[in-house]
Parts: structure tokens; C-alpha cells; sequence
């Protein structure tokens, strides 16, 4: 409570990997029938997955309970495994990052 998304975006990056952020740009907002999600206990949820996008960062990259592994990839090495919403993400940063380099 009491955060904007921002600040609330910086402090989950340092809880889930112990980096902090400088400055951050907001790079897109995600939601829509891709988003919706039934948990097992019967509890229906419609995500809006606000990202944003950041260079300016000091730290050491760790692992959290939250984390199975914790580093940095090379954007067009990014593991297959992962959830269909964060393909999405990773695809978008992927036409961005070809647009800037243009």
C-alpha cells in the first residue's frame, strides 16, 4: 500500500534478485482473456501485468525463495520454458530492441 507501480516494480526486482533500480520506462501494459487464470482452490483472477524496462541498476544478482535461478540472458537466448504471458513480453522487448538498433 502507499506504492505507485514504480516504486512497487523496483522493490519487487531487489526482493527476487537483490538489484536495485535507478530509473525505470514503462515498456507495456499486458492483460485480456490471456490473462485470466483459475487457481485449483476455484479463485478466478484477471492479471494486468504492468512492465517496465530498465539499464540503470547497480548490485549483485542473487537468488530469493522466489527464485529457481537468477541471471541474466542474452535476449534472443531466453530459456522456451516459460509461461505463454512471458513469451509474449519476451517477443515485444525482442521487436523493440530490432526497432531501436534501426
Amino acid at each position: 500500500m502507499g506504492e505507485t507501480v514504480e516504486e512497487t516494480a523496483k522493490r519487487e526486482v531487489f526482493e527476487e534478485t537483490g538489484l536495485k533500480l535507478n530509473s525505470v520506462e514503462l515498456f507495456s501494459v499486458y492483460s485480456g482473456s490471456g490473462y485470466e487464470v483459475a487457481y485449483s482452490n476455484g479463485d478466478e483472477v484477471a492479471l494486468v501485468q504492468i512492465m517496465f524496462s530498465c539499464n540503470d541498476f547497480y548490485g549483485t544478482i542473487t537468488e530469493s525463495e522466489e527464485s529457481i535461478e537468477t541471471r541474466f540472458f542474452d535476449i534472443e537466448l531466453v530459456p522456451t520454458d516459460i509461461l505463454p504471458t512471458h513469451k509474449e513480453i519476451i517477443e515485444d522487448l525482442k521487436v523493440k530492441e530490432h526497432r531501436a538498433v534501426e
